[in-house]
């Protein structure tokens, strides 16, 4: 049970109310919530895709899978053009900033496509706030082999019980140009807890609620959490959006770049 906290369905940034002032921390992901590609190839779909074929073809684990896929899924970032979700998200952030509250991006990627992507939404003339001379740059230790339900496979189960090994990624969390960058290997939480202690004294202003807006309803729910250790009031909204995605076509069209 959390205290002024809930998460709610919308279909367009036009359903959120104005509850916005200068005690406000909006957060805005980025893939398939501000805009997604135009095409099959580059879209959030792609790189989960991807890394699941990783899995089945190397026998690795998520965690290796992403890391091996990845310079794959910049490369993409880099040829595709990409399309707003929702014309109205201008509105909300204009609306938000004449409300004096703080607007900025909480995503996934990792912190080495940052300026890329800080310039996919600079095309969509999206500004967020930058907190200029405000640094957030950690890392976090993962281990990225073996896994508890990689291990559960039937044909890992001996390698699992007899390596001593293990494999650790050093994955950094980055805040930059407005954007937050946690990594996927990291706990959003986790980095949002770290980003937001180190915020909260830089800002002389107090944030007293969250807004976050994000299309996956198990990141909603994970910062709804983290927002109530943290005393913080939580305004979720899944943006829901049901995309066909054709992978066949998306390796098709990744080739021509390749070639």
């Amino acid at each position: 049970m959390y205290l002024n906290s809930f998460i709610t369905p919308i279909k367009t940034f036009e359903e959120i109310p104005a509850k916005l002032d200068s005690e406000t921390l909006v957060l805005l992901d980025i893939d398939d919530t501000i805009f997604r590609s135009t095409s099959h190839y580059g879209a959030g779909e792609f790189f989960a895709q991807m890394v699941d074929d990783e899995v089945l073809k190397s026998n690795c684990t998520k965690s290796q899978a992403k890391l091996k896929v990845y310079d794959r899924w910049i490369k993409s970032q880099l040829n595709i053009s990409t399309k707003l979700i929702d014309n109205e998200i201008h509105k909300f952030i204009k609306l938000a900033k004449t409300n004096n509250a703080t607007v900025i991006a909480f995503t996934a990627r990792q912190p080495r496509i940052a300026e890329i992507t800080y310039n996919q939404i600079k095309k969509h003339n999206i500004y967020l706030d930058q907190l200029s001379g405000f640094v957030f740059k950690e890392f976090y230790r993962n281990q990225t082999f073996p896994d508890q339900k990689w291990c559960k496979d039937e044909k890992n189960v001996k390698i699992c019980n007899t390596t001593k090994s293990k494999e650790y990624d050093d994955s950094q969390a980055l805040f930059y140009k407005g954007i937050l960058f946690a990594h996927d290997l990291n706990k959003k939480g986790k980095v949002f807890t770290d980003f937001y202690k180190k915020l909260s004294s830089y800002e002389k202003r107090k944030f007293k609620k969250i807004i976050f807006i994000d299309d996956k309803l198990h990141n909603l729910k994970s910062l709804e959490e983290t927002a109530s250790r943290l005393n913080l009031e939580f305004y979720g909204y899944h943006i829901e959006n049901n995309f066909p995605h054709d992978y066949k076509l998306a390796i098709k069209e990744e080739a021509k770049y390749s070639s």
